[in-house]
């Protein structure tokens, strides 16, 4: 599937596919919007925004902040600038909607 998959990327740098169709279809578009924001961030907003990633979201900003040897406000600054809210939500719910794949329908 990686072939054909590849050629419906056309220029962007991140895509999702599942087998399920209605995933695909309920992600395409979150998908798109991170394509965009990613692609446009600055150095420092993915110097800033990394860490928090890879920690799910489990650092402060404080935290971060003196991880990387700036202060508060820069780290929050360059997270607003880069969206981070937004993406930050869109992960939770791509996360919750995988888990409820895998464990089924929790309701």
């Amino acid at each position: 599937m990686s072939g054909s998959h590849l050629k419906t990327m056309k220029h962007n740098h991140l895509s999702f596919q599942s087998s399920d169709p209605a995933i695909t279809s309920q992600f395409s578009l979150f998908t798109k919007y991170l394509d965009r924001q990613v692609t446009e961030l600055t150095s420092r907003q993915c110097e800033v925004m990394l860490p928090l990633l890879r920690s799910f979201g489990e650092i402060s900003y404080g935290e971060l902040a003196s991880q990387l040897g700036v202060s508060n406000a820069t780290v929050s600054k360059s997270l607003k600038s880069a969206g981070w809210t937004l993406i930050e939500e869109l992960l939770i719910q791509f996360q919750s909607r995988l888990e409820k794949e895998k464990y089924g329908s929790l309701s």
